[in-house]
C-alpha cells in the first residue's frame, strides 16, 4: 500500500498512511490485518478489461504508453510510477477485505487506504487509479439489499455516483466543496439520477464547521432515514479541513468528529475507508478520531508522546484559533431547503 507514490512533488504522499497506522496502533493496540493478494475477478466489478491490461502494461514500461491520456494519466495529477498496478491492487485488496469482512458479519472494517473516488471504469482521475469505493459497495450487495455510499471528503465522490446512478437499490451522498470552485467540478444539487438515488450537498467557498456540520446533518442524515439502507460505506477524506492545502472548506476536527458520532448512532454494518486530505499532520489524527469513534472508544486528548516528539504536533483537537464556524451557513440552509424540496421526496425508500 505505501508503494501507491505518484512522487516527492504529488500532494498524495504514503507517510500520511504511514502515520496514521502508527498513531491508531499507538493509541488502540496492534490491529493492522493483512488483506493478502487480491483476487483480481474484483476489479471487474468497477472497472473495464481494456483498462485493467493498460495499467498491467504500463507497470512494466519504465516510459509513458502511448495511450496514457486516453486512460487518464498524465504528467501531474496521475503520473505514472512504478508499481502502480499492484499497489493499486493493495489499496483495493484492504477494501475487499473489509468489505468481505462486514458481508460475513463483522459489525465495522476499516481500510485507511481506500476511498479512491475519482477513478472512472475506463480511467484514473484525481490521484485515483482503481476505484476500491465501487467495489466495496458491490460486495456489500451481495448481501444486503440497500446499500448507501455516503462521502465526506471535500471533493465531490463523482467516480461513485456515476457507477450507481441506475441502481436504486444503492444511495450515494456526498458533501463536498462546491465544484464551480473546485474540482471534479460536479456534484451539484441537480445531479440526482434518474431514481433520485443521488444526493449532493455542495459547501460555498470557506463554509466553517457548523456549515459542514449542518449539511451532515440536514442533507445526508435525512437521506439516509429515507432510504432505509442495510449497510454503509462510508469514505471519510480529510481534506475539508482548514490547513488542508488543496481545497477551501474551514473545517475542524471536532466538527467532523461530531459528524462521525452521528452516522456511528445509525448502527449499520459500515466499511470505512479512507480517502483525500494532504495535510500530512491532520490526516493521522482524523483517520484516528474515525476509528475511535466508529468503535465507539474516547478520544485521548494528546498524542502518544513518542509520535507527538517525531512528528511535532501534541494534540488531537485544534489548540489554537480555529476559521469562523458559521461562515457559509446561511448558503448551507438554502442547500438544505432545495434537498427538502427536490430531492427527498423522491428518493426511493426502503
Amino acid at each position: 500500500m505505501l508503494a501507491y507514490d505518484f512522487g516527492p512533488k504529488h500532494p498524495l504522499k504514503p507517510e500520511r498512511l504511514r502515520r496514521a497506522i502508527a498513531l491508531v496502533e499507538a493509541i488502540a493496540g496492534d490491529c493492522a490485518i493483512d488483506p493478502g493478494p487480491l483476487d483480481l475477478a474484483n476489479l471487474n466489478l468497477s472497472h473495464d478489461e481494456d483498462y485493467l491490461e493498460f495499467l498491467q502494461r504500463i507497470e512494466r514500461l519504465e516510459t509513458p504508453a502511448s495511450d496514457a491520456v486516453q486512460f487518464g494519466f498524465g504528467k501531474i495529477d496521475n503520473p505514472r510510477f512504478d508499481q502502480v498496478f499492484s499497489a493499486s491492487c493493495a489499496y483495493v485488496s484492504g477494501s475487499v477485505a473489509a468489505a468481505n469482512a462486514v458481508a460475513s458479519g463483522a459489525h465495522r472494517a476499516f481500510n485507511l487506504s481506500g476511498g479512491l473516488h475519482h477513478a472512472r471504469r475506463n480511467r484514473a482521475h484525481g490521484f485515483c487509479v482503481l476505484n476500491d469505493c465501487v467495489i466495496a459497495v458491490k460486495i456489500l450487495q451481495r448481501k444486503f439489499p440497500r446499500v448507501a455510499y455516503v462521502d465526506l471528503d471535500v471533493h465531490h465522490g463523482e467516480g461513485v455516483q456515476f457507477a450507481f446512478e441506475d441502481d436504486p437499490t444503492i444511495l450515494t451522498c456526498s458533501i463536498h466543496q462546491d465544484g464551480r470552485t473546485l474540482f471534479p467540478g460536479t456534484g451539484a444539487i441537480s445531479e440526482q439520477g434518474p431514481h433520485f438515488n443521488a444526493v449532493n450537498v455542495p459547501l460555498p467557498r470557506c463554509a466553517g464547521s457548523d456549515a459542514w456540520l449542518l449539511g451532515v446533518r440536514e442533507g445526508i442524515l435525512p437521506a439516509m432515514q429515507a432510504f432505509k439502507p442495510d449497510a454503509l460505506v462510508l469514505q471519510c477524506g480529510t481534506d475539508s479541513h482548514f490547513e488542508d492545502p488543496l481545497a477551501h472548506i474551514n473545517n475542524t476536527t471536532r466538527g467532523w468528529q461530531a459528524a462521525l458520532s452521528d452516522i456511528h448512532a445509525l448502527n449499520l454494518p459500515t466499511v470505512c475507508l479512507g480517502g483525500g486530505g494532504y495535510a500530512v499532520n491532520w490526516v493521522p489524527r482524523f483517520w484516528t478520531i474515525a476509528v475511535l469513534t466508529l468503535m465507539g472508544l474516547p478520544i485521548p486528548r494528546e498524542l502518544p508522546e513518542s509520535l507527538s516528539r517525531l512528528w511535532g504536533v501534541s494534540f488531537m483537537h485544534e489548540d489554537g484559533p480555529v476559521p469562523d464556524a458559521a461562515a457559509g451557513k446561511q448558503e448551507v440552509m438554502q442547500t438544505i431547503e432545495s434537498l427538502k424540496a427536490q430531492v427527498f421526496p423522491r428518493i426511493p425508500s426502503g
